[in-house]
């Protein structure tokens, strides 16, 4: 029986080459260990023109990062892997990220409120 396994195994697994294999993968939530967002869980939607776009939870704010700083601080155990969400759960912060890119719906972050000048 072991034999069968490990042939059915060997036949049906896709092997990436490994340049091709990512250090994260959407559905993965990742937390923050050190830097400017310690503290915070970023869950990966996808990642388009060399960065990756993630939902910071629970604050609810998209952030996007190159692939290269994403893929150092893994290695160098900056952004820990914490676990996978379940399908329903990732499809609602996928839902709030997509919201969130509309500019109408966007907001102030505690980030940003720096940057502004308030006439008072």
């Amino acid at each position: 029986m072991k034999q069968i396994t490990n042939w059915l195994t060997s036949k049906f697994r896709k092997h990436a080459p490994v340049s091709d294999v990512k250090l994260i993968h959407p559905f993965g939530i990742y937390a923050v260990t050190t830097g400017h967002f310690v503290g915070e869980m970023w869950v990966l939607i996808d990642d388009r023109d060399g960065e990756y776009r993630f939902l910071s939870v629970p604050s609810n704010v998209n952030r996007t990062a190159p692939i290269e700083k994403v893929d150092f601080g893994v290695k160098e155990k900056i952004i820990e892997y914490v676990s996978d969400l379940p399908t329903d759960m990732y499809a609602l912060i996928k839902d709030q990220f997509n919201y969130n890119e509309v500019p109408a719906n966007k907001w102030v972050s505690e980030d940003s409120k720096s940057d502004l000048e308030l006439d008072t």
